[in-house]
């Protein structure tokens, strides 16, 4: 059985590696085979998580058929599976942690247990709410190439907007201030936070596009606020003003209604969801 185990392991190790057009090392393949919410794909491995499905199952069944059985030496633990596997994933993690390589790695591990930091790695890829959760190919590959720590550039390169050195690991583009990524980002951010509004009857209206005019290095429309005019007075308590603010790692999103701010952060890929959630975090 635990040959068994190994072989199957290889096979979805060597079709990942495929799939993805990646070369995954032991330790990548480690944090491959990790829950999303712990930074990981998804794809566990039986050598792994075989025992605690069985100790999982049996306990369920024993529970369902309502019967006294003996206890099996083989048999540990008193979670459930989900809350057994991710346990086991804890504990990889923490080991990945400690035999990270450098600092940087360190923190890379580190980051990938934030809140919403894997949400994109679930995320259905549909077109119904946008185009926000469809990723291309190529994107998706150096998302993930990131995501484990690989390489995405065969050798270091000078960026071309702002002459700083992009190493191999792409970090740069992540933190460049030349180009407009960052601007992009966070504008999607505050769109998807208007067309929430929008559909709660809340008649957002963002500022105009060179309200302050030609200012250099302010950019407007980044800032909205709901019009209670006609509307319901169920609906008067949900108006409010967003302000968005973007870091590096996360998004600040600042709420006021009636000199009542509320702030919150998030991760920088995020569901529509969780700002449905904060919208409703309001209302309470």
């Amino acid at each position: 059985m635990a040959q068994a185990s190994k072989c199957f392991d290889k096979e979805i190790w060597d079709a990942a590696q495929s799939i993805l057009g990646l070369v995954f090392s032991e330790q990548t393949w480690k944090q491959a085979c990790l829950t999303p919410r712990l930074g990981g794909l998804g794809l566990r491995k039986i050598e792994d998580h075989a025992d605690i499905a069985f100790s999982a199952s049996w306990r369920e069944s024993k529970a369902t058929c309502r019967e006294d059985w003996a206890d099996r030496p083989d048999v540990s633990g008193h979670h459930s599976q989900k809350q057994g596997s991710f346990k086991k994933d804890e504990e990889i993690l923490k080991v990945l942690i400690e035999q990270a390589p450098n600092r940087r790695e360190h923190q890379r591990l580190e980051r990938l247990k934030c809140v919403h930091a894997g949400a994109w790695i679930s995320a259905v890829p549909s077109t119904h709410d946008g185009v926000d959760t469809v990723m291309r190919p190529r994107n998706f590959q150096v998302a993930i190439a990131m995501r484990l720590g690989l390489p995405v550039l065969s050798e270091e390169k000078s960026c071309s907007l702002c002459m700083q050195t992009i190493d191999v690991f792409g970090d740069h583009s992540a933190c460049c201030s030349v180009s407009s990524d960052r601007i992009h980002r966070h504008n999607r951010v505050r769109n998807l936070l208007d067309r929430i509004c929008q559909e709660g009857l809340l008649s957002p209206v963002m500022e105009k596009y060179r309200l302050l005019g030609n200012v250099y290095g302010r950019r407007p429309g980044a800032r909205f606020g709901g019009q209670t005019k006609g509307l319901p007075s169920t609906l008067l308590s949900r108006a409010l003003t967003a302000t968005i603010c973007r870091t590096r790692s996360h998004v600040k999103i600042t709420l006021s209604s009636k000199n009542i701010p509320i702030t919150t952060k998030i991760s920088r890929v995020q569901h529509s969801s969780s700002l449905q959630w904060f919208l409703r975090r309001r209302e309470e």
